[in-house]
């Protein structure tokens, strides 16, 4: 919670970059951490975050540092608390990508890919797995996940996948954006014009 951290007595936890839940959290929401190395108490970012416990503390954790890797390449990212808290605030006009973790409390990652689909929410969906939780990836892919990511995760591999299907969801979006238009240039055309169209096809 946000009272003092108790630390687990491992060998190597006062080095440096090794850090409470707490602490980065503060570094990053309060002073601005992520903007390494112009802040005063940056966040140096590596290839792989070790987050020991589960509370709400560590989770949001989890959640942040994703979300400053992302910052730090490019990308726009927004964070959910829960699969709930998503779809109350995306619509099926929503762009862009899904990050989600196949173990959620509440709606788990499987539950959320059919609640999306129900609500006709077509963002492609990276599930995060566990190890050894193979088999219920496949079962993720088989319900309309994008592609798997097994913990810990690879930076390099996420950002590899975010941006091929970010790349792939903006073709697919140009592409119906085509065809819509050239739906709305057939409407307007006159009889006689449609004719002369149906001719030429």
């Amino acid at each position: 919670g946000a009272g003092l951290p108790q630390f687990l007595g491992i060998p190597g936890e006062n080095l440096n970059g090794v850090m409470s839940a707490n602490e980065f959290l503060t570094r990053v929401n309060l002073m601005k951490g992520y903007e390494f190395p112009e802040s005063d108490t940056p966040v140096r970012v590596g290839k792989r975050v070790a987050v020991i416990g589960a509370g709400n503390t560590a989770m949001d954790a989890v959640r942040t540092s994703l979300a400053t890797l992302l910052e730090i390449h490019g990308f726009s990212p927004r964070v959910y608390e829960s699969g709930m808290e998503f779809l109350n605030q995306v619509d099926s006009a929503a762009s862009g990508c899904a990050l989600v973790d196949l173990k959620m409390p509440g709606l788990d990652g499987l539950a959320l890919l059919q609640r999306m689909a129900e609500s006709n929410i077509s963002v492609p969906v990276v599930m995060m797995t566990g190890f050894g939780e193979v088999a219920t990836a496949v079962k993720a892919m088989k319900a309309g996940a994008a592609d798997f990511l097994e913990k810990p995760l690879d930076g390099d591999e996420l950002l590899t996948i975010l941006n091929r299907l970010l790349s792939q969801s903006q073709v697919a979006a140009e592409k119906e954006a085509a065809k819509e238009q050239a739906q709305k240039r057939l409407n307007k055309l006159t009889d006689r014009e449609r004719d002369v169209f149906n001719g030429l096809v």
